[in-house]
């Protein structure tokens, strides 16, 4: 790898191994971070030499990357050239940052002589952050606020991690989303009460930005920014770390969690590793959070199963009414190019993820059982991208073969306004998942008068008020299935009937108006 770095770029740099440099070095240093590695060496170097941190930014001062970054330029103003060694911190095989890094530095006139890289293993550099995150929240946990008392409630505040100008009006999930629809809906005053949905404003310090747990350390500096100043407010809050900064704080909040399980389940679910201290110290702030919060709700009643079902330490909490979402936005529709309303076929539609929770492996199997009962020509389109995408699509292939089969895959991101295209010129909405606390795209689907047909699991079971979903199981029924997908234009127009009756955004007013109104009775009846 440094060979290919060092012939690549016509440089000679050194490599070092981290544990070596205190007895190498005695000049002052200035440290960069090929991704967040730069934590990891401020950490081990803290009490040796004069530290100046910054995160790698490339050579234009109005290019930066995704965090908080200081230009390349401004280093010389902090440490003179002759005093300062150039440390670059690398984590295992990051090489493009790494290769960036280094050009970066000898674009600006720095020689090779003066750049040292520093290898550390992902292992002890995980080991460093989690220790620092864990001092770190020790010392805020030990200064908790005292409870405030709130006699009478005169603002609501909403708050959601990473809710930013950026984001606000994009079609989104999770938490994000949650906030977006809560705006727009929700207004600004409830009844004789100020309801505000401030922006996240994150810290430049660069032992947060370094922090491979950067999130909970810059959630809580984030969160205590924006109420340090409030009283007599009370807190809606849907991401967890947000809420664990209130309890901190000592405020009155609620929290809507919009997970599939518990966070480490779910972080487990989509494939992030995690170390059994990794795993403690979400628990317990998860843990504290919970039991704390005047009420937790779910974005459906199957939400809250998966949670129960899936936390390794029973939470005695106060459990609110599902939150379900509504449809955010209504696009004009846009074509997607080359793809056509076919009359000749039965068109399915999937929208998702290639992974083992969405289920889209599972949906060839029932595309060749519906064609082998049927005789029918079938078309499939799949708005997804993931680790399972090879599989299905060799499947796919393979059906091909032997019906008439179109697959079509677009794993690009496209707009809002291109998936309602794919809705109406598809005549069945079908997902086939494992975990699904209450699929965005479902509600979609039956605002677009589209029948559906979806897994018989918790959370999309809640769907099917009167029938209008096809539910799939173990003990499915062919005959029943093509009867409903016969029929798919009046099961549609239920759809539609049954999403204005139970999910539309009257609905969701009416059931957040609720929801804050127990909140405020149980505020300040405590008082």
């Amino acid at each position: 790898m440094f060979n290919e770095l060092n012939n690549t770029n016509n440089v000679d740099i050194k490599i070092i191994d981290l544990n070596n440099f205190k007895t190498q070095h005695s000049q002052d240093f200035i440290i960069f971070g090929a991704g967040c590695a730069g934590i990891a060496i401020t950490y081990f170097l803290k009490n040796v030499k004069k530290i100046n941190s910054y995160i790698f930014c490339d050579n234009n001062p109005d290019k930066q990357n995704d965090n908080a970054t200081v230009p390349i330029y401004s280093v010389k103003k902090t440490l003179s050239e002759e005093n300062a060694i150039y440390l670059i911190g690398f984590i295992d095989n990051n090489m493009s940052k790494l290769q960036s890094a280094v050009m970066c530095l000898k674009d600006n006139g720095v020689k090779d002589d003066r750049i040292i890289l520093v290898d550390m293993q992902s292992s002890w550099f995980d080991d460093t952050c989690i220790s620092y995150t864990g001092a770190y929240l020790k010392t805020v946990y030990r200064k908790r606020n005292k409870t405030e008392i709130i006699n009478k409630v005169e603002k609501i505040c909403f708050l959601a991690s990473g809710f930013s100008k950026d984001v606000e009006n994009k079609s989104s999930g999770g938490s994000i989303g949650a906030i977006c629809m809560q705006k727009k809906y929700l207004g600004d005053k409830y009844k004789d009460m100020l309801v505000e949905y401030p922006y996240y404003q994150y810290s430049t310090d660069m032992d947060m930005i370094f922090n491979k747990y950067w999130y909970i350390i810059g959630t809580l500096d984030a969160v205590h920014t924006i109420v340090k100043n409030e009283c007599n407010t009370i807190y809606i809050v849907n991401d967890l770390f947000s809420a664990f900064a209130l309890y901190i704080l000592g405020k009155k909040y609620s929290f809507i969690f919009h997970g599939q399980g518990d966070i480490v389940q779910e972080w487990s679910l989509w494939g992030r590793k995690l170390t059994d201290r990794e795993k403690a110290m979400i628990h317990k702030i998860e843990y504290v959070t919970i039991k704390d919060a005047c009420n937790v709700s779910f974005p459906s009643n199957g939400a809250k199963w998966y949670f129960e079902q899936s936390l390794n330490k029973v939470v005695h909490y106060n459990s609110g009414l599902p939150l379900y979402n509504t449809i955010y936005d209504f696009p004009e529709e846009k074509k997607v190019y080359n793809i056509e309303k076919d009359e000749s076929k039965i068109t399915f539609l999937s929208i998702g993820q290639f992974t083992l929770l969405k289920g889209m492996d599972r949906i060839p199997e029932f595309i060749e059982h519906y064609i082998q009962y049927t005789g029918k020509k079938v078309r499939w389109i799949v708005v997804a991208d993931g680790v399972l995408k090879k599989e299905v699509s060799d499947r796919m292939k393979q059906l091909q073969e032997n019906g008439d089969i179109e697959y079509i895959n677009i794993d690009y991101k496209i707009s809002h306004a291109q998936i309602f295209y794919l809705m109406n010129i598809s005549n069945i909405y079908l997902m086939l998942h494992r975990v699904s606390i209450f699929d965005f795209s479902t509600l979609e689907a039956m605002y677009c008068n589209k029948a559906v047909i979806l897994s018989d699991i918790p959370g999309n079971c809640e769907y099917n008020i009167e029938d209008n979903i096809m539910m799939i199981n173990d003990n499915i029924d062919w005959d029943t299935v093509c009867n409903y997908i016969d029929n798919y234009s009046y099961h549609g127009i239920e759809n539609n009937r049954i999403y204005k009756q139970c999910f539309s955004d009257s609905m969701f007013v009416q059931r957040y108006n609720k929801f804050m109104d127990e909140f405020i009775t149980t505020v300040e009846s405590k008082s």
